[in-house]
């Protein structure tokens, strides 16, 4: 019988407090029945005590740290790129220019996903409107808008068609 109780309080020396093992000692353990039932909780508990927190990366629950990592590098990359932008021509009014930015935001979709698009596109434009806006907010509001609407579908149809990065 001392033998069986030391095979059922083994597992749980790390896990439970000594009165806990005297009170299994104490009980009666002399049908299989109790025995086994003894088991399943101890194993149900010490199962639960180890599990560890979601770690995928395609969780909808929550947006883990790596993600947001990524989505504030390619938004930096977008930013600092926003300022290499050059006039398109002496057809078109001077307040329109290139803006190369996009297509960091497009490669940072396609790696990320549509919300991505979304962040990058917020962050990118949040930044120059803080740092460098000449246009009181109108030009970022309209860059963010346009950029919206070029990238995101065309991210959507590649992801749906199974072009992933």
């Amino acid at each position: 019988m001392r033998e069986e109780i030391g095979f059922i309080c083994e597992p749980a020396l790390g896990f439970f407090p000594r009165a806990f093992l005297f009170s299994i000692a104490l009980t009666n353990l002399s049908s299989e029945e109790a025995i086994q039932k003894r088991r399943y909780q101890m194993t149900s508990q010490v199962a639960d005590q180890t599990q560890k927190p979601s770690t995928d990366p395609n969780s909808k629950t929550k947006m883990n740290t790596v993600y947001l990592i990524k989505v504030a590098l390619f938004s930096a990359i977008a930013f600092i790129v926003m300022y290499a932008e050059f006039p398109i021509g002496t057809l078109f009014p001077p307040y329109l220019k290139v803006d190369l930015s996009e297509v960091i935001v497009f490669i940072g979709g396609m790696v990320l996903g549509p919300a991505a698009v979304i962040f990058m596109e917020l962050i990118k434009n949040l930044l120059n409107f803080m740092l460098k806006s000449s246009t009181g907010g109108v030009g970022e509001l309209a860059n963010f808008t346009v950029g919206l609407a070029l990238i995101l579908p065309t991210v959507l149809l590649l992801r749906k068609k199974g072009f992933n990065c």
